[in-house]
């Protein structure tokens, strides 16, 4: 993934709230890091007689850090997640930097220093990640000089040193050079910031951009620097940008797959047909939405093979059709899928059909915005049985296209999510007083408007821990499935959530498709990271996944799970296999016989 460091240096004119604000804005934007500049201000200028040398004195003094002060800020950005680095101009301020203040997490060293081999020397000793920008100088007389092996780890920027470097002089293609030799990147300081994004295009895995909160402002590089919203935009496209590439042989997501889905037009049966029967077009009428198989899948892959089993009108065709059905569960099969508390999730509208079809008496209600402000849902709790076991999915959406938030800052958005949380809190309330069993809700809490510790605290404090009812937070992936398309998220994805769960002891709904999904986005163990959210999961969703967004895969088909450890911790156990209610649960039923096969339930 591309890096963006967000260069505070001298733009926050020496007023240390400021500077922690510009902190907390690279924090919301996505950056990976922030980064100063330290110099020994007694010893620095050995005469400032000319003009230009004077202005940029003037500018360090009133940017100058005390010790405390970098410490503060060093802390306040690891409690934000971001790595914090410092850029240094001689090996004497390093020395004196590092006799008062801890290590940087990462160091640069400026273009107008790139040959003080010295300094680099130093830096290379501290073994942390350093970074060197080339502007101003010839790029092979650098990589001539840093062609040992003991340079080979160090990031080369290139760098257009002008303030601001006008648009048409970037020069782009140096990065490639690098490429050969070194991990490159960008040092921006262009007027128009969507030189970042070219230079990700040219291969730049790490990218500098100054931040300021006025690009008008009088500070010598307000106008070379990026604000708030300009910076969220190149971290946008940074996080996404492996993606973007991408793979010329990738498959279709999931996300396209339901917008085929929905958009497109399937085949619905004119008539009752038996097993057996070839099928013709004449067979089916055409319409959306395309619950199986297109038109077009049919008449290439399908038009004269035979159906496996008997079809009532209005069903539609799927792949499934065209295979063995398999038969209802055995009583026995089910008696055990029950103790083990399987779990089918349902719509209002499907219930009976996956009672009939799949009958565990276990049952998760997935609801939409519509149907929890319908005046009819307290009406569900009269299709419900008492000896049944029932929990609930919060909607992932409110209404104009929003996404559900009941801690969001916006008003609308919080006002209209508590109301569906208070209205599901409510079902759930009636469903235990009809079953006397637990009814967990759970909700995919994916928007953060602050830090990522304030953030977990607001959803544990105001939501989970204030309600009657029991709330647990889902883990989620990093690529998530939202309006047709993907939203990157950095909540409960990441090892820094599971560290703050582990600290505030929060209970959540273990996503197992999930926790995979979001391992490989962060080159993590799946297995560790389910091994350490093991004692605060309260309820699970049980899908496997492969890649960072091949997600709902069958039990069996992704990476080796131990579900005996999951489903014997006495929990629900949500079957979430893509699409497994079609053809009358056909899914569901194969994760279920795959468990009992395997003697896990």
């Amino acid at each position: 993934m591309i890096k963006v460091i967000a260069e505070i240096g001298i733009n926050f004119g020496g007023d240390i709230d400021v500077a922690k604000d510009l902190i907390s804005q690279a924090s919301q934007s996505g950056c990976w890091g922030v980064k100063f500049q330290f110099r020994n201000p007694e010893t620095f200028y050995y005469s400032d007689n000319e003009i230009g040398d004077a202005i940029v004195r003037n500018e360090i003094l009133k940017n100058h850090l005390s010790y405390a002060q970098i410490s503060e800020l060093q802390d306040y950005s690891s409690l934000l997640g971001l790595k914090f680095g410092m850029s240094f101009f001689r090996e004497s301020d390093l020395n004196l930097y590092l006799e008062n203040v801890k290590e940087a997490d990462f160091y640069k060293v400026p273009s107008a220093e790139c040959t003080n081999i010295l300094l680099i020397d130093s830096l290379i000793k501290r073994e942390k990640v350093l970074i060197i920008s080339t502007g101003g100088h010839v790029l092979d007389d650098i990589l001539n000089l840093l062609n040992k092996s003991k340079y080979s780890e160090v990031i080369i920027m290139h760098c257009i040193a002008n303030y601001p470097a006008d648009l048409g002089i970037q020069n782009l293609a140096k990065i490639g050079r690098i490429s050969k030799t070194h991990t490159p990147g960008y040092s921006s300081h262009d007027a128009n910031f969507e030189v970042c994004i070219a230079a990700m295009a040219s291969g730049a895995q790490f990218i500098e951009r100054h931040l300021t909160n006025n690009k008008n402002g009088p500070g010598l590089d307000d106008s070379s620097s990026s604000n708030l919203d300009e910076m969220k935009k190149i971290c946008m496209f940074a996080n996404f940008f492996d993606g973007i590439i991408g793979d010329e042989s990738a498959l279709p997501n999931q996300g396209e797959i339901l917008n085929m889905q929905n958009l497109g037009t399937g085949l619905y049966a004119k008539n009752n047909l038996k097993s057996g029967s070839i099928l013709s077009l004449n067979d089916f009428h055409i319409a959306a939405p395309r619950k199986g198989l297109s038109l077009g899948e049919f008449q290439n892959m399908y038009s004269n093979k035979s159906i496996k089993r008997d079809f009532i009108q209005g069903a539609p065709l799927t792949r499934s059709s065209f295979l063995p059905p398999i038969n209802k569960l055995s009583n026995e099969v089910l008696s055990r899928a029950n103790k083990k508390k399987i779990t089918i999730p349902v719509r209002i509208h499907d219930l009976d059909i996956m009672r009939l079809n799949v009958g565990t008496g276990c049952y998760e209600f997935h609801l939409s915005y519509e149907e929890v402000l319908s005046e009819d849902l307290i009406n569900l709790v009269s299709n419900c049985f008492p000896d049944e076991i029932y929990s609930i999915h919060l909607p992932d959406y409110i209404p104009n296209n929003r996404i559900f938030d009941p801690i969001s800052p916006d008003e609308d958005i919080n006002i209209i999510s508590k109301k569906i949380l208070k209205r599901t809190e409510n079902l759930a309330d009636k469903l235990e007083q009809l079953t006397g069993k637990k009814v967990p809700i759970v909700g995919s809490f994916s928007q953060r408007n602050d830090s990522h510790e304030i953030f977990f605290n607001k959803l544990k404090d105001e939501i989970v821990d204030s309600s009657n009812q029991s709330i647990y937070p889902q883990w989620l992936p990093v690529n998530a499935w939202y309006f047709g398309g993907t939203v990157k998220l950095d909540v409960f994805n990441n090892e820094a959530y599971i560290d703050l769960i582990e600290k505030y002891n929060m209970k959540v709904c273990l996503d197992i498709c999930h926790v995979i999904l979001s391992a490989n986005s962060s080159n993590a163990s799946y297995k560790s990271w389910i091994e350490r959210l093991m004692p605060y999961s309260e309820h699970f969703h049980l899908a496997e996944a492969i890649g960072e967004d091949g997600e709902g895969l069958p039990l069996g088909t992704g990476l080796p799970i131990e579900y005996s450890k999951i489903i014997n911790e006495d929990k629900m156990n949500v079957i979430e296999v893509w699409q497994g209610h079609f053809d009358d649960g056909h899914g569901f039923k194969e994760a279920i016989n795959y468990l009992d096969i395997k003697q896990e339930i």
